[in-house]
């Protein structure tokens, strides 16, 4: 059967990631939107604004038709794992991990996971990348242009980078709050200027040059994000026209 339009940039929050965090020791703090969006802040910063409640499985498939893709990659985006607390993070991430397998297994064939990892504790990244890559409906490796303000060619994370590279796995690597979010607190300019620059840099880290990118460079995206930021906005729906124009910042047709 040939395959179509395939999604890898697509993201899903289940209530536990949701819900750790909203936790005091999460080391995020969280506000709602008029709209009802719970935004999550990192330093002050937006990292994240989902629905709530998110839009059940079928609304997603829907979407998906509607956009003519065939199969979406689902990731759990910025912040992702690594401000957790070790406590929290190691078994959030394999609930986690389980939860995207079990999803995309009950999707018809419809949906993948790019799976996470409880960085920047590479023993026991190491440990979960074994164990999730082996997981039913597992496409790669998702991880942010920085691990909770560590770049990505910091050396303590070579184990990791030669051991994905060993196994010739696919790497996600999604936007993330910058290292410093001075200047990028107001109008959730961390979110849509922040986030490019970010991963500008992480594309430029020699222990990343083969993993796939959201972008490969910020200028055209800023372009296309600069007045939606104005009015503190952000596009995080079940599905979207997520295809090659994004890159350059046109909009979906």
């Amino acid at each position: 059967m040939s395959v179509g339009l395939i999604d890898v940039h697509s993201h899903h929050y289940p209530d536990s990631y949701l819900d750790a965090c909203r936790r005091e020791d999460s080391g995020f703090t969280h506000y709602y939107r008029e709209d009802g969006r719970l935004v999550v802040l990192q330093d002050g910063g937006v990292a994240l604004a989902v629905p709530q409640p998110l839009p059940p499985l079928e609304h997603r498939l829907q979407l998906m038709d509607d956009a003519g893709v065939d199969i979406q990659v689902l990731s759990v985006s910025a912040p992702n794992m690594f401000r957790f607390p070790e406590e929290i993070r190691i078994p959030l991430t394999r609930d986690l991990n389980d939860e995207f397998s079990d999803l995309a297994g009950g999707s018809s064939g419809r949906l993948r996971a790019f799976v996470s990892l409880p960085l920047p504790n590479v023993d026991a990244a190491l440990e979960e990348l074994d164990r999730a890559l082996a997981l039913p409906h597992v496409s790669g490796v998702a991880v942010c242009s920085n691990i909770d303000r560590i770049n990505l060619d910091d050396e303590r994370f070579s184990p990791i980078w030669e051991e994905l590279s060993r196994r010739g796995a696919t790497v996600f690597c999604h936007p993330t709050v910058a290292c410093c979010t001075e200047g990028l607190r107001e109008y959730a300019m961390s979110l849509a200027m922040g986030f490019m620059a970010d991963t500008m840099f992480a594309s430029h880290t020699p222990a990343h040059s083969s993993a796939s990118r959201e972008s490969a460079g910020s200028s055209p995206i800023w372009a296309g994000r600069s007045p939606s930021s104005s009015r503190a906005t952000t596009t995080i729906t079940a599905s979207s026209r997520k295809t090659a124009s994004t890159s350059t910042g046109r909009p979906p047709r």
